[in-house]
């Protein structure tokens, strides 16, 4: 038969306490993390019943005991909060991080694409107003940095003077070099602009001009050339500095669009000096790979 209830302990008289000011302080430590500490002050007017402590009731026959404090286990503090360094570590800054524009030369790994393009741009060249085809294959670093070859060929052959067997002659030119080119752009925006320049040079030939009758003769071999076709070749030097405004369509496919000046050498040889070498480009371009 179980023992009958222990009676409940009377209550305390209560007590009154005078107004006084409190203070309650907080700390909070973690490993690797400083300690902070929160302190108020307050005053208040606290009523405080005491209350004996019931005794602890008897276990029930036949009860398991209960269970020993276990040596060594952690025990709880009051008014202390340990924290993990994973908690401490939340909204931590470290002081030495940099905070300032991308950099071109990082510590982490750079990401490399490659990409081949086609354009087409007007320009006046050897006294004629007429247009560049250009083609350009660069490797893409960091989706910034470009750096590859380009060429470039215009597309009209102004008249010669006749070679010494009374047949026709015309002027072809082109040029190419290393290009370079950096781009500009917002995460969020998929419009850009890119600033870079081509430096190289390129050739003006002065060559047998080709008519529709000699493509019909049983002679042409398919050539369009031969050595005894081109009378005389002349270099000249070119820096031609840009400015794209690019679009990216997909992730492999992007759209430009400006222009720039080119800058070229003289060809006293044939007549030409570096205003009617250079002149302005203004163009368009595609441009397809990994970018």
């Amino acid at each position: 038969m179980p023992p009958p209830p222990a009676p409940a302990p009377a209550p305390a008289p209560a007590a009154t306490a005078a107004p006084a000011p409190s203070t309650s302080t907080v700390t909070a430590t973690g490993p690797g993390t400083a300690t902070a500490t929160a302190t108020a002050t307050a005053t208040a007017t606290a009523t405080v019943t005491a209350v004996a402590p019931a005794p602890a009731a008897a276990p029930a026959p036949g009860a398991p005991p209960a269970p020993a404090a276990t040596p060594g286990a952690p025990t709880a503090t009051p008014g202390v909060i340990k924290l993990t360094p994973t908690q401490a570590s939340i909204g931590a800054k470290d002081p030495n991080a940099y905070d300032g524009p991308a950099l071109l030369f990082d510590k982490k790994k750079a990401r490399v694409g490659v990409y081949a393009g086609f354009g087409v741009a007007y320009t006046p060249m050897l006294q004629r107003d007429g247009a560049v085809l250009s083609g350009e294959l660069a490797l893409l670093v960091d989706h910034r940095l470009s750096l590859g070859l380009a060429a470039a060929a215009f597309t009209r052959t102004p008249q010669g003077p006749m070679n010494a067997a009374g047949e026709e002659q015309e002027y072809l030119a082109s040029y190419g070099g290393l290009a370079m080119r950096y781009a500009v752009y917002a995460k969020d925006f998929p419009v850009y602009l890119s600033f870079g320049a081509i430096f190289g040079g390129g050739a003006v030939a002065l060559v047998k001009e080709l008519r529709e009758e000699d493509f019909d003769d049983e002679n042409y071999d398919g050539e369009e050339f031969d050595e005894n076709d081109v009378e005389a070749v002349e270099p000249f030097m070119v820096v031609q500095p840009e400015v794209f405004l690019h679009v990216n369509a997909t992730r492999w496919l992007r759209f430009g669009v400006g222009g720039g000046y080119r800058f070229a050498s003289a060809v006293p040889r044939f007549g030409y000096d570096r205003q009617t070498m250079g002149g302005a480009v203004l163009g368009g371009n595609i441009q397809l790979g990994w970018l």
